[in-house]
């Protein structure tokens, strides 16, 4: 843990500016990505990673150019305390005791937030405002347990992630796996994850869906967490640059890909959308907000028969359930018709 990083931090990666990238305009060659910089000083030259995960997040975003104040160190560092007054450390637990820690941990979480919410934004931020989503409570779990040697991983859905209680050994007394819900404190399972998000028996494990995070695979979910913060204030170079430090860890990741597909899009930069829009379907092709991205992309170059295909494919993974579904539909097929039109 390091709070004095301030100076560091500004000479980290994001003191290079990530420049204005073009690909071939062509509708059939977008199969190479931009092109990059020389890399910057890479940050696990700088940061102790073997650090909890928690302390390890702040320290990224201090390096990545947020403003990370002390009292994020110290609130984290309150409620590690906070959980080891009341959770005893032991080799093994039994079912009832692993419920009781889950239970007690979401009781620190529930005692200290402001708001429960959907925001995906830097944990230190939310930390200081007390906004927790699933990505803020999943860190401070994990950042417990692993002060504290209990057997808990992440888990990554599309558009969730949750944690997993997993005791590789466990004998008939011990609990094995316990899916749990952090926002709302309770128990889940694998099935009802699997079918909630639309993530199909061949996909589980695969690109970091419904799989046990490493530690490593967790600086992927940071450093996409820092993208989006700089997305969300339409910084976008920095946006860019934070994704594909995520890319770089887990690259085989949509979310990293998809983000960077929506900044571009955002730059009015349509070669490096199509680019980064298909590298995320095809890690996972049930994105209908990505596709529309490539739909708008495609028609800017005048990729008309592109386009039409990128727009069947929103509608063909559009779920039903989505709000004001039937004026997305009719608004998509219209954009189709305009474009067959234009033939």
């Amino acid at each position: 843990m390091i709070k004095q990083y301030t100076s560091v931090a500004l000479v980290g990666i994001f003191g290079i500016c990530a420049g204005i990238l073009l690909l071939c305009s062509q509708c059939n060659y977008f199969t190479n990505p931009p092109p990059q910089q020389a890399p910057p000083p890479s940050f696990s030259e700088v940061i102790d990673t073997s650090c909890t995960i928690g302390f390890v997040a702040l320290d990224i975003e201090l390096f990545a150019g947020l403003k990370v104040a002390d009292t994020a160190y110290d609130f984290l560092e309150e409620i590690v305390a906070t959980a080891k007054r009341g959770i005893p450390q032991k080799t093994t637990y039994t079912q009832i005791e692993a419920l009781a820690h889950l239970q007690y941990i979401s009781k620190i979480i529930t005692h200290h937030q402001k708001l429960n919410r959907t925001y995906h934004g830097a944990f230190s931020m939310c930390l200081q405002y007390r906004l927790f989503d699933c990505d803020i409570n999943t860190l401070i779990y994990l950042t417990i347990a692993q002060e504290l040697n209990l057997p808990l991983y992440a888990i990554l859905m599309p558009s969730h992630i949750a944690i997993v209680w997993h005791n590789a050994d466990a004998d008939a007394d011990v609990p094995q796996t316990i899916y749990w819900e952090t926002t709302e404190g309770r128990t889940s399972s694998l099935q009802f994850y699997a079918q909630h998000y639309n993530i199909d028996s061949t996909q589980i494990g695969k690109n970091l869906m419904l799989k046990k995070l490493s530690k490593t695979e967790l600086l992927a979910v940071i450093w996409f967490n820092i993208a989006q913060t700089y997305a969300n204030n339409q910084q976008h170079e920095k946006a860019i640059v934070a994704a594909r430090e995520a890319i770089t860890i887990a690259p085989s990741w949509f979310k990293p890909y998809s983000l960077s597909a929506s900044v571009y899009h955002q730059m009015q930069l349509p070669e490096n959308t199509i680019y980064f829009a298909q590298q995320a379907t095809q890690r996972l092709p049930q994105l209908p907000q990505t596709y529309a991205l490539l739909g708008t992309a495609y028609t800017t170059l005048g990729c008309n028969t592109e386009a039409i295909a990128a727009y069947e494919q929103q509608l063909f993974y559009l779920p039903t359930s989505s709000f004001e579904y039937a004026e997305t539909v009719a608004r998509i097929k219209q954009q189709i018709e305009g474009l067959i039109f234009d033939f």
